[in-house]
C-alpha cells in the first residue's frame, strides 16, 4: 500500500514538474508589456486653446489625427510629475502660457531619457524657454518676420520652404507659420526647418524691418534625440490648430512627427 501511495505521489510530482518545465527548460522569458500608445495633452499651464474644443484655434483636428494613427489621447490637468507621465508615450505641450517649474522640467527630461516623446508647440517663448533649452533648442525672446513668402502681406505670417533631411520633414515642400519665434540649436539638437536668410527679429512687433533689427536665418522646427526618447519643437503653435492644420502641408508635418515618434 505504501509503495502504491509513493508511486502515485511520484507520478504527481513528475507531472507538476513537466507541466511547469517549459518556462525554464526552454529558456523563454516573458516579454515586458509594450507601453500603450497614449498621447497626453498638458492642460495645467494655462493653455488658451484646448484639444477637445472645435474653435478655430483649438486642436480637435490634431487630436483626431492622433487617434487616426492608433494613439489613445488623454489629458493631464495637474502638475507634471513622474507619476503623471507614467502612462504617456508622447507628451504634448500645446501653447502653454505659464512657465514650467524646475521640477516639471526635470520630470520631462527623465521621461524622454527613458524613451518618451515630447512635442512642444510654442505660443509664447518665455514659458517653455528653459524646457527646450534642456534639450538643446534655444528660443528667441522676440517674434520673427519675413521679407518674402509672406501670407496676405503680413510679415509675421509666412511660408517656410527650407528643410533639412529628416523623418519629420520627409516630403515637405511648404508649411505656414503665424507669429513664430526663432529657434537656434545647441549640443545634439538639430534645426530641420528654417526661414530664409532675409528673416528678421521684429523687436518692436510693428511687422516692418527697422534699423538695428537683426536680419538672419532662424530655425522653425528643432528636433533632438535625448537618451532613448525624442523631442520635437515647433516655434509656433498655430500650424496644428483647426484653422491652419489643413493649410499647405501643415497636416503632413503633423503626420510626420507622429510617425517619427512611433518608430
Amino acid at each position: 500500500m505504501k509503495k502504491t501511495c509513493l508511486l502515485i505521489a511520484s507520478m504527481f510530482l513528475v507531472s507538476v514538474l513537466l507541466n511547469s518545465a517549459p518556462a525554464f527548460s526552454k529558456g523563454k522569458k516573458k516579454r515586458p508589456a509594450k507601453k500603450p500608445d497614449i498621447s497626453v495633452f498638458d492642460m495645467s499651464h494655462s493653455e488658451m486653446f484646448q484639444p477637445a474644443n472645435d474653435g478655430p484655434l483649438d486642436y480637435s483636428a490634431f487630436m483626431k489625427l492622433l487617434k487616426t494613427n492608433a494613439a489613445e489621447v488623454a489629458f493631464n490637468k495637474g502638475r507634471i510629475t513622474a507619476r503623471s507621465l507614467d502612462m504617456a508615450r508622447t507628451y504634448i505641450l500645446a501653447g502653454p502660457t505659464e512657465p514650467l517649474t524646475p521640477e516639471e522640467i526635470d520630470a520631462l527630461k527623465q521621461f524622454v531619457k527613458r524613451g518618451g516623446n515630447l512635442l512642444v508647440l510654442i505660443q509664447t517663448s518665455a514659458p517653455v524657454a528653459r524646457l527646450t533649452e534642456a534639450f538643446g533648442v534655444i528660443v528667441s525672446k522676440v517674434v520673427i518676420a519675413e521679407q518674402a513668402d509672406t501670407i496676405n502681406g503680413q510679415a509675421q505670417d509666412f511660408y517656410v520652404t527650407r528643410f533639412a533631411q529628416h523623418d519629420v520633414t520627409d516630403g515637405l515642400k511648404k508649411i505656414s507659420v503665424y507669429e513664430s519665434w526663432g529657434l537656434m540649436p545647441r549640443a545634439d539638437a538639430r534645426i530641420v526647418a528654417a526661414t530664409s536668410e532675409n528673416a528678421f527679429a521684429d523687436t518692436n512687433r510693428n511687422r516692418t524691418l527697422d534699423k538695428g533689427e537683426p536680419v538672419m536665418t532662424f530655425g522653425i522646427i528643432g528636433v533632438c534625440a535625448f537618451g532613448k526618447g525624442k523631442v520635437a519643437v515647433l516655434s509656433d503653435d498655430a500650424p496644428f490648430t483647426n484653422q491652419h492644420i489643413a493649410h499647405v502641408e501643415n497636416k503632413k508635418l503633423a503626420e510626420n512627427i507622429i510617425k517619427w515618434f512611433r518608430q
